[in-house]
Order: structure tokens, then C-alpha cells, then sequence
């Protein structure tokens, strides 16, 4: 599912210091990245 997906690749990989910092990598992976391999 998207949501395993994006804690396997994204979430569970990386240390957040803000939630803006977190907010702004996740709608780059959405707009970016996942978007493209549909």
C-alpha cells in the first residue's frame, strides 16, 4: 500500500528535526517520486 511504502522508503530511513522539514520531504516523494512510477 502507498502508506507502508512511504514509511519504508521515507519515514523509517531519516531523523526529522522539524515537522516542516518532515512535511516538505513528503509531499516531494508524493509529487516527485510516487507520482511518476504510476
Amino acid at each position: 500500500s502507498f502508506y507502508a511504502t512511504l514509511q519504508t522508503e521515507l519515514l523509517d530511513r531519516y531523523t526529522w528535526p522539524t515537522r516542516q522539514c518532515l512535511r516538505s520531504a513528503i509531499f516531494e516523494y508524493i509529487e516527485c517520486f510516487y507520482n511518476r512510477r504510476r
